[in-house]
């Protein structure tokens, strides 16, 4: 196989400058005369908002459709921006991400605040995955739950204080990721 030099470099490069050129759109300073006052980058705009959300400022339940699309796109975006290498389709996010402190905790926020409706509780997750529960003790699939999020077949969310006062109870998983495993579970205990 011969591989056309002219056209690899091309391509390369084209992509290449589109990732920067996305990065240095995000990352303008408005102003084009020493006179004007310096607008806040369209970055900054965006990390605006999802602290917005993240601090509930902004209230799910009144948001509405357009303003719940425009934040799941700002966090998109910037998960882009942090993650996503110029010749992937899409982001790669480490797990641990979610819960570093910081812009990672901020984006967790924003992303339970776009799931709320899918969110449960571990004891709920453990609940539908190990409904014979009370046979080897509630604790019991509780932990194997938090197993299944340190393997990363499960990602953690961390709900917020309104909605949980007690920080324990806290931490949530998405039911639409816990009922495909539902299956896997019960064939496992079965063999």
């Amino acid at each position: 196989m011969q591989f056309d030099a002219t056209l690899i470099i091309q391509t390369t490069l084209a992509t290449v400058m589109q990732a920067q050129q996305r990065l240095a759109e995000h990352l303008w300073w408005g102003g084009a005369s020493a006179n004007s006052t310096m607008a806040p980058s369209l970055l900054e705009q965006e990390l605006t908002l999802l602290v917005q959300v993240a601090n509930g400022e902004i209230e799910r339940e009144t948001a509405g459709v357009a303003r719940y699309f425009e934040i799941k796109g700002v966090l998109d975006d910037v998960c882009r921006l942090l993650w996503q290498a110029p010749l992937s389709a899409e982001p790669v996010i480490p797990a641990e991400f979610w819960t570093q402190p910081g812009i990672g905790a901020v984006c967790g926020a924003v992303l339970a605040w776009l799931d709320a409706d899918d969110l449960i509780t571990i004891t709920e997750a453990a609940q539908l995955l190990y409904p014979d529960a009370a046979l080897v003790g509630s604790n019991v699939a509780t932990q194997r739950v938090i197993r299944l999020i340190h393997s990363g077949k499960l990602h953690e969310y961390t709900a917020s204080a309104e909605l949980a006062p007690n920080p324990r109870h806290r931490r949530r998983v998405k039911r639409s990721e816990v009922l495909p495993l539902c299956n896997i579970v019960h064939a496992e205990d079965d063999v």
